[in-house]
């Protein structure tokens, strides 16, 4: 443990009482078959997804650079962190020399593994947001160095500016914010990824706009609590930091999905598909929704309605069935490798739907019959349980026990509690039973 790290003894949990769905975990990592595709993607042109860092899944290695200042010095260790009132921020840079000059970047998240985050239950506060900022040159006095940054010194003898400290030398707003606590609440979360959207930075980059520095981890908003993560040092690599970049090349991508079907009742559209054969805990799916059949070329111009994992017909807390889901048109359980996504409709008339496979943000995005359809008349209504286990075939025999499952949509269409860690996904399924009184 390095110094100035407090770990604590025992944490109490508090979860937010919704039913969500299982997601996948980033903590174990298996590589997966990928098949070069040399189609056409999209009206930009093919794309390529790259991890920089020294993430065990990374592609581009000894590239990263972090140190964490505390108190106005530096602190070398397996573990990066950040906390107010002991004056503790984190400095963190990828090498990203692999991207030629110019090249568009279509997407690029930062992601760090999070040991603890202390909550602020005696403040009245579930958690705070954790910001992140572009670190910038404004006098050109060079790079930092990892061993030497304090917060008042980018290297031995040189100053962050003439007059002014790490904070002087930062964009003017945070490339990125996420809220502290992304599932749970009270007096601490545990074991977490948190994700930054940092694409405008790497494009400036990129493009040449400003240097690369990297960011800062902002402790000053942090209420007096600890927020502590994994270093590219730390002996666990598949916890280490890494910057994922999604950008114009070509590269190798996942099999696609094939079998997609999209069906309307009652205010919600269920679409199935067949997922792809793998052990890849990373592999997800994405689901479209256009009002155009949707293609390689308008893609983009689609609304990406959601990332699942694998295994999303599958829901741990039915215990029937094996846990596997049955829709209103599938006859009973759906069967193993069969995806699931149950969207509540947000706005009626005829709409077409995708879904592509995505294996560590490598998505196959080539459209064709087999993993798209439409269009599927859809009307906004009110939505219908579905059930998935009845214990007597006489639904009033005594006793009887009828199992059900209602999909949940959005509870919060405009985002404004999304920053906030609550859970405003779709596709939500919620499990209730009714039983028939005995006589």
């Amino acid at each position: 443990m390095g110094k100035g790290i407090s770990r604590p003894s025992r944490t109490t949990w508090a979860f937010a009482l919704l039913p969500l769905m299982m997601l996948a975990t980033r903590a174990d990592f298996t590589p997966t078959s990928v098949t070069p595709d040399a189609r056409t993607l999209d009206a930009n042109g093919q794309r390529v997804t790259r991890r920089w860092g020294e993430h065990a899944t990374a592609d581009f290695t000894g590239v990263t650079q972090d140190a964490m200042l505390m108190e106005g010095g530096n602190e070398d260790s397996p573990w990066i962190g950040i906390r107010d009132d002991t004056d503790k921020h984190t400095l963190i840079r990828f090498d990203l020399a692999g991207i030629p000059p110019g090249t568009r970047i279509h997407d690029a998240r930062l992601r760090i593994f999070w040991e603890v985050a202390y909550g602020a239950a005696d403040q009245g506060k579930s958690g705070y947001m954790i910001n992140l900022y572009r670190v910038a040159d404004p006098e050109r006095r060079g790079m930092w160095v990892e061993n030497q940054a304090t917060k008042s010194m980018r290297r031995t003898g040189v100053p962050w500016a003439t007059s002014g400290d790490i904070f002087s030398s930062l964009s003017s707003t945070p490339v990125d914010r996420t809220f502290s606590h992304p599932k749970a609440y009270g007096d601490g979360a545990e074991n977490f990824w948190a994700e930054w959207n940092v694409t405008s930075a790497v494009q400036g980059w990129i493009s040449g706009d400003f240097p690369n520095q990297g960011f800062l981890l902002d402790g000053r908003n942090t209420l007096g609590l600890d927020a502590i993560a994994h270093s590219s040092e730390h002996p666990d690599a598949t916890t280490r930091p890494y910057l994922e970049i999604t950008y114009a090349g070509r590269g190798s991508y996942p099999v696609q999905v094939s079998g997609v079907r999209a069906q309307y009742r009652d205010g919600q559209t269920f679409i199935t598909w067949q997922e792809i054969a793998t052990t890849d805990p990373e592999t997800a799916y994405r689901i479209y929704r256009h009002t155009l059949p949707i293609t390689a070329d308008n893609l983009p111009a689609a609304e990406l309605l959601d990332e699942v994992p694998q295994g999303s017909a599958t829901f741990p807390r039915l215990n029937e069935n094996g846990g596997r889901l049955s829709t209103p048109f599938s006859g009973g359980p759906l069967p193993d490798l069969s995806g699931l996504y149950v969207y509540t409709v947000e706005s009626s008339g005829p709409h077409y739907y995708a879904v592509t496979s995505v294996v560590r943000g490598s998505e196959n995005q080539a459209i064709d019959l087999s993993n798209s359809t439409g269009p599927e008349i859809e009307k906004v209504s009110v939505v219908s349980p579905v059930l998935q286990s009845l214990e007597d075939p006489n639904p009033l025999a005594s006793g009887n026990r009828q199992v059900f499952i209602v999909w949940l949509g959005r509870f919060d269409p405009a985002g404004r509690l999304t920053d906030y860690g609550y859970a405003n996904r779709r596709s939500v399924p919620f499990i209730f039973r009714i039983i028939t009184p005995e006589v």
